[in-house]
């Protein structure tokens, strides 16, 4: 609570230094509320928080934008927690492929190539153990 009294009291108007602050709160709630999701095994929820958060890509085509952004602004806080993230994706998306169909199986499978090729290229090293995740669940697609 008194974090979202913080938030309410920073306002709109605020240097950039708070507001990054803000936006920082904001994207360390929703990794809390992925990890939430993902422990309780709601692998549908989990999914698509990790598709409400813009510094994560599951396409392909914003692989570089997400690469530059987390270059850019990504608040050492939330790169902290991206490993965990990247880890809970793979065994999120992982947990989809039972049961699904042929198409969801593609987009499964494009979703976690887009995150192998991102960690694979930010510049703070993902752990070996994560981007072997990633790709040992791509690779269970095939």
């Amino acid at each position: 609570m008194r974090g979202q009294d913080a938030r309410a009291r920073i306002g709109p108007n605020a240097d950039t230094g708070s507001q990054r602050e803000v936006e920082a709160f904001d994207q360390l709630g929703a990794i809390w509320e992925l990890m939430l999701a993902s422990h309780k095994g709601r692998h549908d929820l989990a999914l698509q928080k990790l598709h409400e958060m813009g510094f994560v890509p599951l396409e392909k085509a914003r692989v570089e934008h997400c690469i530059r952004a987390t270059q850019a602004s990504l608040h050492p806080a939330v790169q902290e927690r991206l490993q965990d993230v990247l880890a809970i994706a793979a065994d999120t998306i992982a947990a989809q492929k039972a049961g699904a169909s042929r198409e969801k199986l593609f987009t499964l499978r494009n979703e976690l190539d887009a995150l192998c090729l991102f960690a694979n290229s930010v510049f703070f090293r993902v752990p070996q153990v994560v981007y072997q995740k990633l790709c040992e669940t791509a690779a269970s697609f095939s």
